[in-house]
């Protein structure tokens, strides 16, 4: 089986066969252009690219019958050939973008892609790079129930176009050195990256059954204050 091409290409990809269009297209027949021109891709790794595209506002689409349709580029109506070449040759450089592989558990996945993927997204704004995040670390990361140790492979590569390789592998060891944090942090509170489960963490149960035995302790006091102060009374002699 071929290995998984970087996002960047299907990316890519899917901006070239978009320049060709002269009318809408729908999203599952790009689908099966895409899958069918990049060698390794799928269609998951499909969906979550034009997620992303559409998501940035990098594609315009529209609905049509519950089906999400694929608007033209404005220009693509002017399309040249030479147009088509340079981003052949935009494929071609982020194919040979600088990149770091490392190992990962599935809890610091679940941390980066809750909540919208608001954690990933702006770590990757920050450094100007990108994750690609292995397919079976996001699958075991939408689990209700998963093993948040289980480790799997993250993927840095750099987005910096504009930036020289010293620039962009400076960019991409920022990248590295803050999930190395994240890493680290979860090796030491592994409780605030995992799902929280009913009843919070083991701490915060412990913490709500000292609060209820304190409450509880307090009670008793006063009832047994309570009684001592009535049997005072009723020993007290008016005369």
């Amino acid at each position: 089986m071929a290995e998984e091409p970087h996002d960047n290409v299907v990316e890519n990809a899917i901006f070239v066969n978009c320049l060709t269009l002269v009318e809408n297209i729908r999203s599952n027949k790009l689908r099966k252009i895409i899958c069918k021109e990049v060698d390794g891709t799928n269609w998951t790794q499909y969906q979550r690219v034009i997620d992303y595209l559409i998501e940035e506002k990098r594609l315009r689409t529209t609905m049509v019958e519950d089906s999400v349709m694929i608007i033209p580029p404005i220009s693509s109506s002017s399309a040249t050939k030479s147009q088509s070449k340079t981003l052949e040759g935009i494929v071609e450089k982020d194919e040979s973008k600088l990149n770091e592989t490392m190992e990962v558990p599935v809890a610091i996945v679940y941390h980066l892609v809750r909540k919208g993927k608001k954690k990933q997204r702006n770590l990757e704004d920050n450094t100007k790079t990108k994750l690609i995040i292995e397919n079976t670390l996001l699958t075991d990361a939408r689990k209700k129930d998963f093993d948040p140790k289980v480790m799997g492979t993250l993927k840095i590569v750099s987005t910096f176009s504009d930036g020289d390789e010293i620039s962009r592998k400076k960019h991409i060891n920022t990248a590295k050195q803050m999930i190395e944090k994240m890493k680290e942090s979860f090796n030491t509170n592994p409780d605030h990256f995992c799902r929280r489960k009913a009843g919070g963490t083991l701490k915060e149960q412990e913490e709500t059954k000292k609060r209820k035995a304190e409450v509880i302790k307090k009670k008793k006091k006063n009832i047994q204050d309570g009684e001592r102060l009535t049997k005072k009374k009723k020993r007290t002699k008016f005369y």
